[in-house]
């Protein structure tokens, strides 16, 4: 005669069910406090050595004049004069001695026929499995009233630089709510943090962040300096 389970026996398999639950989404949770707490790091971090350099030099790398020909010093960061854009961190490196992750000087590149390495920007992955990486610049944008510098973080396959959203977003809506958040308002399209995504695509639906899209399609937008302020 076979034996079955006692209700004792099944609350407390339940009960160790309900813990291991418990733990593996705890542990999602911290892996994605994780994620945030390092784009903020990185950004505090870049955005302190912007500060220096304009404490230093009264200009903005890239707009800068001192060290190459690219800029107007004109406060800024534009595409438009040509390679404002693709000056800034390699006057970063010039100015107060920023280096990449391998220990060098960043490099000038040209934003419309360059491919990108690091030696030339700032690249990291959000999520390790996946073969995007994204790269963070500063320029101008037309968020807001078009006179101010934003962080932008793009989203690009292999080394291809300005190949625009075919290369992919940089985060899902739910890991930049939360960037967005921490930081700021938690407003999609207000703040000094504008998460809104290109224009197609569906990282935000006006004000909220679309946290049920499990892709990669974010293209957001910091202002600069807004981390140390």
């Amino acid at each position: 005669m076979r034996r079955g389970f006692t209700l004792v026996e099944l609350s407390i398999v339940l009960v160790i069910i309900g813990l291991l639950i418990g733990g593996i989404l705890a542990a999602q949770s911290m892996i994605g406090t994780a994620k945030v707490q390092g784009v903020v790091r990185q950004l505090q971090q870049y955005d302190m050595a912007v500060s220096n350099f304009q404490t230093k030099y009264n200009q903005l790398p890239g707009d800068s004049i001192l060290f190459s020909a690219l800029g107007n010093n004109d406060g800024i960061v534009g595409s438009a004069y040509p390679q404002e854009v693709g000056a800034f961190w390699a006057d970063l490196s010039l100015g107060v001695g920023l280096k990449n992750t391998t220990g060098q000087d960043f490099h000038v590149f040209d934003v419309n026929t360059d491919t990108v390495f690091e030696k030339q920007i700032p690249q990291f992955n959000i999520d390790q499995k996946r073969s995007v990486k994204t790269g963070l610049f500063v320029s101008q944008t037309d968020i807001g009233n078009g006179t101010k510098n934003y962080w932008l973080y793009w989203g690009f396959g292999g080394d291809t630089w300005w190949s625009g959203p075919s290369g992919g977003g940089a985060f899902k809506p739910i890991d930049f709510d939360a960037i967005d958040t921490k930081i700021d308002d938690g407003v999609a399209n207000s703040g000094k943090v504008i998460g809104s995504g290109w224009s197609g695509f569906s990282c935000a639906s006006g004000a909220s962040y679309n946290v049920s899209n499990s892709d990669y399609v974010c293209f957001p937008a910091i202002e600069l300096g807004y981390t140390v302020n």
